[in-house]
């Protein structure tokens, strides 16, 4: 009889135990899609990486996909603000809606996907993670690649890109990077958090003390020939306290080279109709730009 209702105790803890796994993973499973990502963005990357490995990108050279699957994301709406949805520092994903640097972003990722010959969408978190955040580790707000300028540091020490520009004849560029730092209530995380914007001042500072290379927008069209399909093509600011304004890819089109971008509010994904030397010096406080190459 002891042995019978010992039977039926720890049948009745094993249902429990059971029941709190389950509830867990539930729990865990809504999380991820209303804090990280929803079911129409996973639609969205099953649909797009099936097209790529359907229609052989990963038997093409590395340093072209990006124009590939940035094309991939043509027509998408404009979001400002993607990232900032959640209250803690979380891997946020949307691909319903990009922003120039997301879409950059995304096309890099995709990239890596099709050199990895892996369609799964854990190995895109996985990537996603990796190019966004400094050492690809996620602590804390101010651990994501905020700078352009230093995402492209961060992500050429990781082996992601080469900064071509210095080998393109482009000249020697310092930053004097201040903006987030001094205008904290722009941005949810720094708004009301002055750890954050204490962190995110010795983050300008050491960006700041580093050496880059660029060419100046007058070269470009001097330049541009040697500029290839996929190239990342970060747009140098002269607005004080900033570094990069704009990020897109260079995609050549009837023989000339243009831009692929996600241009402003209320436009979607496109690629420019003019050059991209045309469209860099048609902006006044654009200075030039930097040319990265996938590896």
């Amino acid at each position: 009889m002891k042995i019978w209702k010992g039977l039926i105790s720890t049948e009745v803890h094993l249902k429990r135990f059971f029941k709190q796994v389950l509830f867990t993973v539930l729990l865990f499973s809504v999380y991820l899609n209303s804090q990280v990502f929803t079911e129409t963005d996973k639609a969205i990357f099953d649909r797009n990486i099936k097209y790529a490995f359907d229609k052989g990108f990963q038997k093409l050279d590395v340093s072209l996909l990006p124009g590939k699957t940035g094309r991939l994301f043509t027509g998408t709406e404009y979001l400002a603000f993607a990232l900032e949805v959640t209250d803690s520092e979380e891997l946020v994903v949307n691909l319903s809606g990009l922003d120039c640097y997301t879409l950059v972003e995304n096309a890099v990722v995709f990239t890596r996907l099709l050199k990895q010959k892996d369609s799964s969408f854990s190995s895109y978190l996985n990537n996603l993670q990796f190019i966004r955040y400094r050492g690809g580790e996620i602590s804390g707000y101010t651990s994501r690649l905020h700078y352009t300028s230093d995402w492209i540091y961060d992500n050429i020490n990781k082996g992601v890109v080469k900064d071509i520009s210095q080998s393109l004849g482009g000249e020697k560029l310092n930053f004097n990077l201040s903006f987030m730092s001094k205008n904290p209530s722009k941005y949810k995380h720094l708004k009301n958090n002055p750890s954050n914007v204490a962190k995110m001042k010795e983050i300008e500072k050491e960006i700041s003390a580093r050496d880059y290379f660029y060419i100046p927008k007058s070269e470009i069209s001097k330049k541009e020939k040697y500029i290839e399909e996929g190239d990342i093509i970060a747009i140098v600011t002269n607005i004080e306290g900033l570094d990069i304004s704009h990020i897109g890819i260079a995609v050549i089109e009837s023989g000339e080279t243009r831009f692929l971008h996600a241009p402003m509010p209320d436009t979607k994904v496109q690629i420019t109709r003019s050059s991209l030397s045309k469209y860099v010096n048609a902006i006044k406080s654009n200075k030039g730009i930097i040319v990265l190459r996938v590896m």
